[in-house]
Parts: structure tokens; C-alpha cells; sequence
């Protein structure tokens, strides 16, 4: 019986030191991909405020979960690094195929494809380990996580199928045969069909 108890210790401390091995390497990814979204806050910031400060938020939460994450590898902060990572990885994809709300889609880039990355690979990481803690503790709080995040990322999934279009809304000068509200047959004869 005690050589049970000996061994599972020793499997537990085992388990501990390689998490916190791999919390190690994660957190300077967390944290790289952090520094890049502080660097370019500010030209977000000339194009909508909100998505310069949407960069500054991203920036400062996965600088905290990188510096979380290699303090104490703990199960929190491997949640907060995985979900600050998948959050992210979610806005780039959602940014060059339909557009954020009231932006135009960008095209893909190598920066932000190294830096999405890393944070998928935070992500998939943080979900890894925070799984195989649940199984190991039958924490149910933890499984209540799991499950946002998988609704977080059908959502998003479901958003980018749908489409600009659907995002973003008919607008009334799209070419959808329509100036300021009116019909072309309800304009005045000579302006239908010439442009803005």
C-alpha cells in the first residue's frame, strides 16, 4: 500500500514538472504575441479607436497570462493563456475572411500569421493541459470552461461562414441597386446609375 501511494506521488510530481516545463515554453509565446499586439496598438488606433484599444486589452491579457503561466503553471493560468490566445487567434482568422465589425478585410500577412501562430499554439496547449487536470481531478468548474470554449469557437466558426454580408449588413450604396435609400426608378431622370 505504501509503495502505491510512493508511486502515485512520484507520477503526480512527475506530471507537475512536465506541465510546468511546457508552462515554461508557452509563456514566452503568450507573452511574444502580447508584445506584438502593444506594438501596434497605435496604428489601430488612426483607424477605429476601438480596435486600438481592443489591441492594447490583447496585449496587456496575454502579457499577464505569460507572466501568470511561468510564475505558477497553474490550472488558472493555463485557462487565462488559452483562452487570451483562442480569443485572438479567433479575431485574426475572423479579420482577413469576413472583416471585424465596421472594417474592410485585411489581407494575410506574415507577422500576424506567426504571431496567430503561436497563440494557437498556446491555445491548444492550455486546452491540452487543462484537460488532462480535469480527468485528473474531476474538477467540474474546470469542464464548465472547456465547454465555453468550445461554444466560443463553434461561435466563431458560425460567424465566419456566415459571411460579410451578413456581419456587416446590407448597406445602401453596395451597388445593390439603390442610392441614398432610393430606388433607381424613384431617383430623378439622370442621376440613376451615375456614381457617388
Amino acid at each position: 500500500m505504501e509503495s502505491l501511494l510512493y508511486s502515485r506521488a512520484r507520477t503526480e510530481r512527475v506530471r507537475a514538472r512536465r506541465a510546468l516545463t511546457l508552462a515554461e515554453v508557452m509563456a514566452p509565446l503568450a507573452a511574444f504575441a502580447g508584445a506584438v499586439h502593444l506594438g501596434l496598438a497605435g496604428e489601430h488606433f488612426h483607424e477605429t479607436a476601438w480596435l486600438g484599444w481592443l489591441f492594447v486589452a490583447d496585449g496587456v491579457g496575454l502579457l499577464a497570462a505569460a507572466l501568470w503561466l511561468d510564475a505558477t503553471g497553474s490550472t488558472p493560468a493555463w485557462r487565462a493563456a488559452a483562452w487570451a490566445s483562442g480569443a485572438t487567434v479567433v479575431a485574426y482568422v475572423a479579420s482577413r475572411t469576413i472583416g471585424l465589425p465596421g472594417q474592410a478585410v485585411e489581407a494575410w500577412d506574415r507577422m500576424g500569421i506567426g504571431t496567430t501562430a503561436a497563440e494557437l499554439v498556446v491555445a491548444v496547449a492550455g486546452v491540452v493541459v487543462v484537460s488532462a487536470r480535469m480527468r485528473a481531478r474531476s474538477d467540474r468548474a474546470a469542464w464548465s470552461v472547456v465547454a465555453g470554449a468550445i461554444v466560443l469557437a463553434i461561435g466563431g466558426i458560425v460567424w465566419v461562414l456566415q459571411g460579410p454580408a451578413a456581419v456587416h449588413g446590407a448597406h445602401p450604396h453596395d451597388g445593390g441597386g439603390t442610392r441614398a435609400g432610393h430606388t433607381h426608378s424613384e431617383m430623378p431622370a439622370g442621376q440613376a446609375g451615375h456614381g457617388e
